[in-house]
């Protein structure tokens, strides 16, 4: 309903998904179901006439024990969406640090997760005080674009949530003390990578309704 809600009022549609569960131990039993739901959903994205598709937001975060395979899996990924799906395709990565040089040449464009952490807060996270920041981020999502021959970038996962308590595993910051300083870091991240990125979608919503 929702697609065709976007459809009728001209929106097009962007299909963002992740493969759910632990990370994967048994590479082959995860290779096997990573196909059938890329393939799955491919068939779903043709069907409804979505405009583009990124069923693996983050493929280094499900993969990163098997980082030396990504390559090679996302190339079959691809190969099998091309089959059931006429639309652009992307796929995502989230995390600098779990970098093996793994390649996404084919692909249409490249999505890029960037969070605040909680020991860094989000005032210095927009700046290039701490190690990873919003800056070191976008800068190796461009490159890892750059090797795969990708032209398009997007930031496909960032916010804060104004939701009154740290994130439990105190990773990530998710507290925006205010409505106010919630619009004023999307304002001062759009600022901050206009020339670095296409595009930016914003994954979290606050419960006070400001997205």
């Amino acid at each position: 309903p929702l697609i065709n809600f976007a459809h009728k009022n001209g929106l097009q549609v962007e299909l963002r998904g992740s493969y759910g569960g632990d990370e994967a131990q048994n590479y082959a039993k995860y290779k096997v179901n990573a196909i059938k739901f890329a393939a799955d959903f491919a068939k779903f994205a043709e069907k409804y006439k979505v405009y583009r598709i990124v069923p693996f937001g983050e493929i280094d975060n499900n993969m990163f024990q098997h980082c030396n395979k990504i390559t090679a899996l996302s190339q079959e990924l691809l190969q099998e969406m091309r089959k059931h799906y006429s639309g652009q395709i992307g796929t995502g990565v989230a995390a600098p640090w779990r970098d093996c040089g793994f390649n996404f040449e084919g692909y249409d464009y490249l999505t890029v997760s960037v969070y605040p952490q909680a020991q860094t807060g989000v005032d210095a996270w927009l700046t290039n005080e701490p190690e990873i920041n919003l800056n070191s981020v976008t800068d190796w999502a461009r490159t890892v674009a750059d090797r795969s021959n990708i032209k398009i970038l997007h930031i496909g996962e960032t916010g804060i949530q104004n939701i009154g308590e740290k994130d439990p595993s105190g990773f990530f910051q998710t507290v925006a003390v205010s409505k106010e300083k919630e619009a004023e870091f999307y304002e001062k991240l759009f600022e901050l990578v206009s020339d670095k990125v296409n595009g930016v979608s914003a994954f979290y919503n606050s419960r006070t309704g400001f997205l």
